[in-house]
């Protein structure tokens, strides 16, 4: 049977609800027979039939309260529609047998609610709402919530309401069930109210769609709080901090670049800087160290003249990227650089004429070379250095420089002249040097190869290794005396008579402890100056070219321009008003060098066409210079 007033199931011979206590429809007559038959419900789950008591007699007025131990005292407190059950006193009312309630469904010991104080004087789960006897009758107390399997309901403390269990809640044994608010015991009602509900399967209901849309929230939360950093990280960088993301940068927009000429016509870039009034741009290019405040406008225009604007360090090609050092102050002092793109510049060149050695191909017999010539471009405040294979040359104030290079090993060297300045190209001239070193033993004094005037006989003079010995060899038409060796100092000493005028190459051999080298020795004999100079021809340079084979002695007049050989003999170009030559002198009468600007005459026999330069070889005799 189904309550009408709260939908609880009861027996159909019950009086009252035993939930809400509400009155029941009368469905038995009292003179029945006292039969407790069993219903279909109770044969299915096993429950034990109530007993028929008597109807007794009830005052809706005199309601004992719940919870009060004391069965005998009422209470002027009334509710309508609840009810207590009837206190029987005494033997005479005495049900003919104990009430057995029905067993409690076992559920699951976990409770979602901290233990009561008094835990121990409640009943346990599920027990009967009758325990006891109190002055020969039983009384009720406030019952533990039971579970009526047949109606699916669970019911909770007298005058509550029940409670709709819905059977999709039930949880594997593992889930946690929590006791309603509403069917707790007093002392559970007055513990601390935990909101948790039963546990449904996941998934479910709307507390699964409600578990994902939090899902979904925290994501969405935590994609914008990443955007949120980044966006952060960017402002910060491009305004120089925190300041300029809160209060705004002090620079405006990017600054804008173009070519303008100055007042005075030359080229310039021109850098406008956009940034508050207030700031002051700060400038530094070159040796240029300005600045200025920018004015109610919100801009201020840089001019930088194109030669400023250079690299700061020598440069590998004809172009570079530089990016000009500006920077702003704000008026608090804090320093921002301005983010200005990188400027393409063409890099200036230096201009480095080398004298000496003139040839960039050459064959030496000695280790040392001396480098001589002069670059453009250089001051003390802004000088070029210049170095050979990393050895540094001393540069004067006009820029001419000057230095000696040792060879560290005989054979092929590769030899690497630079000039270098900040801000322009890197100057190179590269050498080709094959270092005979077995030469360089023999050292002869050059003054002592020409036989002078009408003489035909010359003393060669020299220095090998103490302790060596020499032999000597020489061309047809050339006398050699046998040599003289001082043996303490290694001077030596010989004679050379050659029959005709000429010159003539004479190979000296040293040998020491079983290691011999050769060089070569040339003597002259010279021919008489006064009857040379006026028999000779005058330049005729179409025939140098067409005829490199013939022999003759011609006059040549020019200034010398390159010295390409000192060692052992002179090798210098003279450029004439023709064309230029080479010549090639052996004596040591005459000085020739480049900064000796006179004229010169060179009086000589044409010997053909130089190998490695493709220019007229002159074989030189005399030499005479004009004021």
């Amino acid at each position: 049977m189904v309550c009408s007033h709260c939908g609880a199931y009861y027996d159909k011979n019950s009086e009252y609800c035993p939930v809400c206590r509400a009155p029941l429809p009368v469905t038995f007559q009292a003179d029945e027979p006292q039969t407790t038959p069993e219903s279909n419900d109770s044969a299915n789950w096993g429950f034990v039939q109530p007993p028929r008591w008597p109807k007794p007699n009830f005052d809706i007025n005199a309601v004992n309260d719940m919870g009060d131990d004391d069965p005998g005292t009422t209470s002027a407190h009334t509710t309508p529609g609840f009810a207590v059950s009837p206190v029987y006193p005494g033997p005479e009312n005495t049900p003919p047998y104990v009430f057995t309630p029905p067993a409690a469904p076992q559920l699951p010991q976990e409770s979602a609610y901290p233990p009561d104080d008094d835990a121990a004087s409640q009943p346990p789960y599920g027990e009967s709402a009758y325990v006891g006897q109190a002055a020969g009758g039983y009384r009720p107390i406030q019952s533990v919530s039971g579970y009526d399997t047949a109606g699916g309901y669970h019911t909770g403390s007298f005058g509550r309401a029940p409670q709709r269990v819905d059977y999709d809640d039930i949880q594997d044994e593992e889930d946690t069930y929590t006791v309603p608010r509403n069917m707790r015991s007093a002392t559970q009602r007055n513990a601390p109210y935990n909101r948790r509900s039963p546990i449904k399967p996941r998934g479910l209901g709307s507390r699964g769609f409600k578990r994902r849309g939090n899902m979904l929230f925290v994501i969405i939360a935590g994609v914008l709080i990443v955007l949120l950093i980044i966006f952060g990280s960017i402002l910060i960088n491009k305004n120089g901090g925190l300041k300029g993301l809160f209060s705004g940068s002090p620079i405006l927009k990017e600054p804008t670049i173009d070519t303008v000429l100055n007042n005075s016509g030359e080229e310039c870039w021109k850098i406008v800087v956009y940034a508050k009034a207030g700031n002051t741009v700060h400038v530094r290019v070159g040796n240029v160290d300005e600045k200025e405040t920018i004015d109610s406008t919100n801009l201020i225009p840089i001019l930088i003249p194109k030669y400023l604007l250079l690299p700061e360090t020598p440069v590998e090609g004809v172009t570079a990227d530089v990016v000009p050092d500006i920077t702003l102050i704000t008026e608090d002092g804090e320093v921002i650089p301005i983010d200005i793109p990188a400027i393409t510049v063409d890099v200036p060149t230096l201009t480095l004429n080398v004298s000496s050695p003139a040839n960039t191909t050459l064959s030496v017999s000695r280790d040392k070379l001396t480098f001589e010539g002069t670059v453009d471009n250089h001051t003390p405040n802004s000088p070029v250095t210049i170095s050979v294979n990393g050895t540094p040359l001393t540069v004067a104030d006009n820029g001419a420089f000057t230095g000696e290079y040792t060879l560290p090993d005989a054979g092929q060297n590769t030899l690497m002249l630079e000039a270098r300045k900040i801000g322009y190209q890197i100057a190179r001239v590269v050498y080709s040097i094959d270092y005979a070193q077995e030469v360089t033993v023999i050292d002869v004094d050059k003054s002592t190869l020409r036989a002078a005037g009408e003489g035909d006989t010359t003393n060669v003079q020299g220095t090998v290794e103490p302790g060596s010995d020499i032999t000597l060899s020489g061309p047809a038409g050339v006398t050699l005396g046998t040599p003289n060796i001082t043996v303490s100092t290694g001077v030596f000493t010989f004679t050379a008579k050659m029959d005709a005028v000429g010159y003539y190459p004479i190979e000296v051999t040293v040998t020491k402890d079983g290691r011999s080298v050769t060089g070569t020795v040339i003597v002259e004999r010279a021919p008489e100056r006064n009857e040379y100079t006026s028999s000779v021809h005058k330049v005729d340079y179409d025939r140098f070219i067409k005829e490199p084979n013939h022999k003759a002695a011609y006059q040549c007049v020019g200034k010398v321009v390159e010295v390409l050989q000192e060692e052992p003999y002179i090798i210098a170009k003279l450029q004439m008003s023709d064309g230029d030559i080479l010549f090639e002198y052996h004596n040591t009468t005459a000085s020739v060098s480049t900064e000796d600007t006179r004229t010169h005459n060179i009086w000589g026999d044409f010997i053909g066409i130089d190998e490695s330069t493709g220019l007229p070889l002159i074989y030189a005799w005399y030499i005479t210079k004009r004021s």
